[in-house]
């Protein structure tokens, strides 16, 4: 038998309980062989604070957390994650990025097609309302006034590209 590690009496292992205590002691539970002195038991009984217990700081077990993580890590994930939610949100395919008609541009292709297309030169003020959505198929009215009287045309989306088709005043 080799020398104990530690002077004193053992502070683990299966020992009978000392004489002169009255009640049996509940163990907290059977724990594995842990540490050098204890490999040759099958289990031990824990004392608390004890050399070798599982109170030891040395012989806690390591539990990972995101803290041992190395934080260059986490930032390229991050980037990585922020990078796509913003490709995929904002340029292609834009879930992000609702496309609307520009006013303006309306108003005045309107004007132009009336007075080109349709020879109507009178066209002195066209409105059309703001904030349309670009998609195919929808269609909003637009007011003329043509000669001093207002009249309505309709606009119709051909396309999801903005191209608009123009009727007749009315």
């Amino acid at each position: 038998m080799s020398t104990p590690r530690y002077p004193g009496p053992p502070r683990y292992g299966p020992h009978p309980p000392p004489a002169e205590a009255t009640q049996p002691v509940e163990p907290a539970g059977l724990v594995g062989p842990v540490g050098p002195a204890n490999r040759e038991l099958d289990a031990w009984l824990p004392v608390p604070g004890g050399v070798d217990s599982p109170t030891d700081p040395a012989l806690r077990p390591v539990r990972r957390s995101w803290a041992t993580v190395p934080g260059w890590l986490l930032a390229v994930a991050l980037a990585a994650v922020v990078g796509v939610v913003g490709v995929l949100g904002f340029v292609k395919p834009g879930y992000f990025v609702a496309r609307v008609l520009d006013q303006a541009s309306v108003q005045d292709g309107v004007r132009s097609i009336l007075r080109t297309q349709y020879h109507l030169p009178g066209v002195t003020d066209v409105a059309c309302p703001s904030d349309q959505p670009v998609q195919s198929g929808l269609a909003f009215d637009c007011t003329v006034t043509l000669d001093g009287r207002t009249a309505a045309v309709t606009v119709l989306l051909k396309d999801d590209q903005g191209g608009y088709e123009v009727s007749r005043p009315r």
